[in-house]
């Protein structure tokens, strides 16, 4: 294995606090013996292009205290979106459109939008957040970085006021409830897209790379227990 992968890169998919959790139990367990179990992780590899393996998208629903900015959503985003009213059952077949920068908007009123940007690189300069341009062309980082903060004046980071959802239809229904006031649905982030980040150094933002399918959890168990150590032979 080590030979067959010793000219290739691999990309770490998983969660970062999950991955940066085994790094710091390895420092504290496994110093001292090379073989001691807390050294070694599981791990399945797989052909990211595999066309049997996807990349699903995590919606984003908003509470926004400032109700101006609510309200001259549109005014707002359209120096910068090209804005197309449509109806609620085509926002389902947003992540068939495989064009990038292309978001689904849905309003507390029931209104539903597809939102185009308009110029990749006039937007750059205004996305304020650390990263190479490539990280800061990804859709959830226009999302996050930009039309957030600058729009609805949310911060990015503020899970008080964001959730993330899988379905299309949970996220509807979470406006339509009143429990938020606006949805923003996603595209699929691309493969190739991921592994461009991750060659560069970067880490993927927060919730956007859903693999599926994903591995059956229990499948096979490792004992990472501090005394445990690794047969050799």
């Amino acid at each position: 294995m080590r030979v067959f992968f010793k000219d290739k890169n691999l990309v770490i998919a998983d969660g970062h606090h999950r991955y940066e959790a085994s790094l710091t139990y390895r420092d504290r367990y496994g110093r001292k013996n090379p073989m001691s179990a807390p050294n070694f992780r599981q791990m399945a590899f797989t052909n990211v292009f595999d066309p049997g393996l996807v990349i699903l998208p995590t919606h984003r629903t908003v509470r926004c205290r400032e109700k101006d900015r609510l309200r001259d959503i549109l005014k707002r985003l359209s120096p910068y979106f090209e804005i197309e009213r449509i109806e609620r059952d085509k926002l389902h077949l947003l992540g068939t459109r495989r064009e990038r920068h292309l978001f689904g908007l849905y309003l507390k009123n029931g209104e539903c939008y597809l939102l185009k940007l308009k110029d990749e690189s006039g937007i750059l300069p205004a996305i304020k957040c650390r990263g190479s341009e490539n990280y800061k062309k990804l859709d959830v980082v226009i999302l996050h970085a930009f039309i957030l903060p600058d729009i609805l004046g949310v911060k990015g980071d503020d899970e008080n006021r964001i959730d993330y959802i899988r379905e299309t239809e949970r996220a509807l229904e979470a406006v339509d409830t009143g429990d938020f006031d606006v949805a923003f649905l996603l595209q699929p982030t691309p493969p190739w897209m991921v592994k461009e980040i991750a060659e560069a150094g970067e880490k993927m933002p927060h919730k956007s790379t859903d693999f599926y399918p994903k591995l059956t959890a229990g499948l096979l168990l490792f004992d990472i227990s501090p005394q445990a150590v690794l047969e050799t032979g």
